[in-house]
């Protein structure tokens, strides 16, 4: 696919719609017969299907897509989330005016991290066919002493198993795709965080 601006793409939609019907020339007037109503609503789906598809990859390519959630109050510090068609409830410690009810968000931050990471690196080297059986992650993030507490810096130690046999380099590129090319978490935080990782064999 190539980039095309998107308000040429608009402007064409009529000309493109009404290529699904018959023109007929009728003297200086050209009128529009539907075609036999099977295959009149067949070119039209693909016409659609072809418009989803084009304006969702021209959304995604212009950083525009849009994630969204919802989180609803319970009571006291308790919300639940829906996502991804999930539940999930956070809620703060006794000590904070909760029940404990669920994690705490800031450290839902570090587990969305090693997640997104772990995930890629999987996916990669089952792909290069490396016989992985078992795959571990430390995370962690140092916070600022005043408020808000911000996390200032964030370090990822991806472990694995020396039986495993695996191939260090291949190892080494799964991390470091996933780590530069792939991990949107990542990339996220790394806009004002350092991101800090390194491989470990146990």
């Amino acid at each position: 696919w190539e980039m095309f601006p998107l308000t040429p793409l608009l402007v064409s939609m009529p000309t493109i719609f009404f290529s699904t019907l018959w023109p007929i020339d009728v003297g200086s007037t050209t009128v529009f017969f539907s075609q036999p109503s099977r295959e009149r609503a067949k070119r039209i789906s693909h016409f659609f299907d072809f418009l989803i598809i084009f304006i969702n990859k021209v959304l995604t390519e212009e950083g525009i897509m849009t994630k969204e959630i919802q989180m609803s109050w319970l009571e006291d510090m308790a919300f639940e989330s829906l996502l991804d068609g999930h539940r999930l409830v956070l809620d703060a410690d006794d000590n904070s005016g909760g029940k404990d009810r669920g994690p705490r968000p800031k450290g839902l931050i570090l587990a969305a991290l090693g997640a997104c990471t772990g995930m890629d690196v999987i996916s990669i080297l089952k792909k290069m066919r490396e016989p992985i059986t078992w795959f571990n992650m430390k995370l962690s993030g140092e916070v600022a002493e005043e408020h808000p507490k911000k996390f200032t810096s964030f370090k990822i130690i991806y472990q694995f198993k020396k039986s495993d046999g695996l191939k260090p380099e291949n190892v080494h590129k799964a991390v470091e795709l996933s780590q530069t090319k792939y991990c949107g978490v990542s990339a996220t935080l790394k806009d004002g965080h350092e991101v800090a990782w390194e491989i470990e064999y146990i």
